[in-house]
């Protein structure tokens, strides 16, 4: 297993916000994460990528222990993530957005670009090639130039997924990508997914509240309600749940 999650556990005070989850990512699948507000998925999230540390339980990368890692250790093993909310250096234009996400992989030093030696402009150009070939990939390339902040809502989004791609990960976490996007843009991430999976060889590990997103897009779904695991199948198989149907005709999203 790429990624796997025993016995996960994360209280805040009183509140049991993650209630002793197991899962596993294989290689090469993009695994789905659904479940009503609140039921959790956002707080697994934050707990896979070190934003939080887990009360209790263990995750491993490639059968690697980073339970306690912080945020940039588990990216140097290969998850990369976005956020619900957007969060994108707005000032700077789209090209210099993704390039930030290519300084931990960059072999540019302080002294040679102090002195602009000829590995300061080779990796320059490199870095700035592999940025423009990233925004092709998330449909941004007509932007470049254009600062972030005046992306439309949806193009935001994509280049979001555009500098989390910079860092070459073996996992892609993806927290509602397609929120606040219309059906084209959807359509459009569909496409994009796809591609980073069966072309660019990077896992998907999504959160996502647009069903038709999700069933079309996923090999695995599972689902959490009230912090706790309680479906995971196949699409097919997530839709005629009953403890699924529960979950979402019970309660109000």
């Amino acid at each position: 297993m790429l990624l796997k999650g025993e016995k996960l556990i994360k209280r805040f005070g009183g509140l049991l916000a993650v209630d002793n989850v197991d899962f596993e990512v294989k290689k090469g699948e993009i695994f789905g994460l659904i479940g009503p507000n609140g039921a959790g998925k956002t707080t697994l999230f934050n707990l896979i990528t070190g934003v939080m540390e887990p009360t209790a339980g263990s995750i491993y990368i490639d059968e690697e222990e980073v339970t306690k890692l912080p945020p940039y250790e588990i990216a140097n093993r290969g998850i990369s993530r976005t956020f619900q909310e957007i969060k994108l250096f707005k000032a700077l234009n789209v090209e210099e957005n993704v390039m930030l996400g290519m300084v931990s992989n960059s072999k540019i030093g302080l002294l040679n670009t102090i002195l602009h030696s000829g590995t300061y402009k080779r990796e320059k150009r490199r870095i700035e090639e592999r940025a423009y070939n990233i925004l092709e990939i998330v449909g941004l390339k007509h932007r470049i130039g254009w600062q972030a902040k005046n992306l439309p809502y949806g193009e935001q989004r994509m280049l979001e997924i555009g500098r989390a791609l910079a860092t070459s990960p073996k996992i892609l976490a993806l927290d509602e990508p397609a929120a606040g996007m219309n059906e084209q843009e959807s359509d459009k991430l569909l496409e994009t997914i796809n591609y980073i999976r069966d072309k660019m060889d990077i896992t998907i590990f999504i959160i996502e509240h647009d069903m038709k997103v999700i069933m079309s897009l996923c090999d695995r779904i599972m689902v959490m309600d009230f912090g706790q695991k309680i479906a995971e199948g196949k699409p097919s198989e997530i839709q005629n749940n009953p403890l699924v149907i529960e979950a979402y005709l019970g309660r109000e999203e």
